[in-house]
């Protein structure tokens, strides 16, 4: 088992927050942590003072992804979310029909303010293009699982991005013979991954 670092987002409105981050983080990478782990309150929960929502290419962030490079560190982040969760509910979106949201719109983004998906992947192609010594780990397939197109562009155009599959295998089932050219030539840029502790996850 190895371990990855958090980071601390209380106070990043404040002065001075990315130079103690980076502080804290270092420490921990001197400890033993293998790497960074960023979760989806980036791009969708943080927001400024002004109520605006924080990205992925936010200028706080560029001294966490340096340290990351300096220390050799892969970053695993998970930003935006699946594609249905900003789409209408309804019978039209499968993940209506999968059986979300048929008591609560709790986990569904759209008209709810948040950012789309959009703005929320061009920040993060912001994010590899200013640190390209920074490696990237991209969960879920970058969230992109429901285009492939889309995945392949992102591993083309930045050689610091890879992507993980966990919670996307039942996706990309959809298109085997895709698929499997897809990790064949992008078999060193995939990372095997497992996002929950049931075990029917991987039956």
């Amino acid at each position: 088992i190895i371990h990855f670092a958090r980071l601390n987002f209380e106070g990043i409105n404040e002065p001075g927050w990315s130079a103690r981050t980076v502080a804290e983080l270092e420490r921990g990478f001197l400890a033993g942590a293998a790497g960074l782990k960023i979760n989806k309150v980036l791009g969708l929960d943080l927001r400024n003072a002004d109520g605006t929502y924080i990205q992925a290419d936010d200028a706080r962030f560029d001294p966490v992804w340096d340290l990351c490079a300096k220390h050799d560190k892969p970053v695993m982040i998970h930003t935006s979310d699946s594609y249905g969760r900003f789409l209408p509910i309804g019978p039209e979106n499968e993940r209506y029909e999968a059986g979300l949201w048929r008591s609560s719109p709790e986990g569904n983004y759209y008209l709810t303010g948040q950012p789309t998906n959009d703005v929320i992947e061009k920040a993060r192609e912001n994010m590899h293009a200013k640190h390209p010594k920074t490696r990237f780990v991209n969960a879920h397939v970058a969230m992109l699982y429901y285009d492939l197109d889309k995945v392949t562009a992102l591993l083309d155009r930045f050689p610091n991005a890879d992507v993980e599959i966990s919670a996307s295998v039942q996706d990309l089932g959809r298109a085997p013979l895709m698929i499997r050219k897809f990790f064949l030539e992008y078999q060193d840029r995939i990372l095997f991954g497992k996002d929950s502790y049931q075990p029917t996850e991987y039956p």
